[in-house]
């Protein structure tokens, strides 16, 4: 009996030793949000019922590589990197960033998701009722 209550002991203590995986918490906000990022999907939505239309697939080769660099002074730099395109896409700008809502480039969005190694975000689109949808991915 002592033997398998000494059993039972050791086992419970070697399952309380294991450490379980940790979940990364990432909180949204600004300096979690610093850093480059590239550009990985554009959608679009014509209606909230309409079917979701891929517009990263319109996009030229030069411009799916570019990169966005937010900076903590609320700066960007918009980076044509690899291909280059012509002329070139290099840019500059402000940006925002208050509770999940993301000012860039002159335009209010709403940050739907932030993983730390990804960023959503969406916007209302040219037609009323319309909306794109955004991501970009940590580098």
């Amino acid at each position: 009996m002592r033997k398998l209550l000494g059993m039972a002991v050791v086992f419970a203590v070697a399952l309380s030793s294991c450490k379980k995986d940790e979940v990364k918490v990432c909180e949204l906000n600004q300096s979690n949000l610093l850093g480059t990022y590239k550009p990985s999907a554009l959608k679009y939505k014509a209606s909230p019922s309409s079917p979701e239309e891929d517009l990263y697939l319109l996009l030229e080769a030069c411009e799916k590589d570019d990169l966005v660099v937010l900076n903590s002074n609320n700066t960007f730099n918009y980076v044509d990197g690899g291909t280059q395109c012509v002329p070139a896409g290099d840019g500059t700008g402000s940006w925002t960033l208050s509770g999940n809502t993301f000012n860039i480039y002159g335009q209010i969005t709403t940050v739907s998701s932030f993983t730390c190694s990804e960023l959503i975000f969406t916007a209302p689109g040219p037609i009323p009722g319309s909306i794109r949808t955004a991501t970009w991915v940590r580098q």
